[in-house]
């Protein structure tokens, strides 16, 4: 995955984001841009094998980092995690709870498995989170429909690349931004080795 970040880092990428959670780890392990890393910088000068150890001089993002640190960020008590199946869901349920004990949030996570054109209960939840990038182009319906703010990943990396790259503020990404984020991803919803 290393050499996948750094060939599009060559390329000329501004962001990265590795669009299915299993590589969230490669994305923790990898730096943001420092001081050292900027274009022109001595670090910038890299070539060769060692490249692909180094750390980018773009931001590199995890499939829902940004999901969860704005579902986390809301000042919910509650919030519903939605996935078209059991794996996902697990996943996700499990990813966003330790995300929210490591910010020492008391938030309450619980999960179910929607089927397509079912309105799934809120049961008391003050917000959703969707666990695929596939359900994101329903985020908007649900939201109106559950009458509840709805957490996408592909949303939210939009808008934390956005600002990451600094091009532009954290307003509410367009289609053609959102088509932006979730470019790169090759797994299929049904796919075991991503819940995207």
């Amino acid at each position: 995955m290393r050499r996948l970040i750094a060939y599009a880092v060559e390329g000329g990428a501004q962001g990265v984001l590795l669009t299915c959670s299993l590589y969230g780890p490669v994305a923790e392990s990898v730096r943001g841009p420092s001081a050292d890393s900027r274009p022109g910088s001595a670090a910038d000068s890299r070539h060769g094998p060692s490249a692909e150890r180094a750390d980018p001089p773009v931001p590199v993002l995890a499939a829902d980092s940004a999901a969860f640190a704005e579902a986390l960020a809301g000042g919910h008590r509650r919030i519903l995690v939605l996935a078209s199946f059991a794996g996902a869901l697990e996943d996700s349920l499990e990813r966003f709870r330790a995300a929210a004990r490591a910010a020492g949030s008391p938030v309450e996570a619980v999960g179910r498995v929607i089927v397509p054109g079912e309105l799934p209960d809120p049961g008391g939840a003050d917000a959703a989170l969707l666990a695929q990038y596939s359900l994101a182009p329903h985020a908007e319906d649900l939201a109106a429909a559950l009458g509840l703010p709805v957490h996408t990943g592909p949303h939210s990396a939009a808008r934390a690349l956005r600002l990451a790259t600094g091009e532009g503020t954290a307003t509410t990404p367009s289609g053609a931004d959102t088509a932006m984020a979730m470019n790169g991803s090759s797994a299929t919803e049904g796919d075991p080795s991503c819940s995207e």
